[in-house]
């Protein structure tokens, strides 16, 4: 949905820089609603990435820690840090 979000932004950015008078207001609101989405975006796509646990850590994970995700276990293994 974010992708068609941004896709839709920048679809009518022409429509309003091609009129008379160029509508500055929604040509500014639609470029900064494309960022915040594209940046949402990033930030799912970095969630998504897979875990890479050392081996210390895995060894961990693997005794007492198999109820959470690895991603989980890793954010809370960086707060113990």
């Amino acid at each position: 949905m974010r992708w068609f979000a941004v896709a839709a932004a920048f679809i009518i950015m022409p429509y309003y820089l091609w009129q008379p008078q160029v509508l500055w207001p929604p040509v500014a609101w639609g470029s900064v609603f494309a960022a915040i989405n594209l940046l949402q975006i990033a930030r799912i796509y970095a969630e998504r990435r897979p875990v890479v646990l050392r081996p210390e850590e895995q060894e961990l994970y693997d005794l007492s820690f198999s109820s959470l995700r690895p991603r989980e276990f890793l954010s809370l293994a960086m707060i113990g840090k």
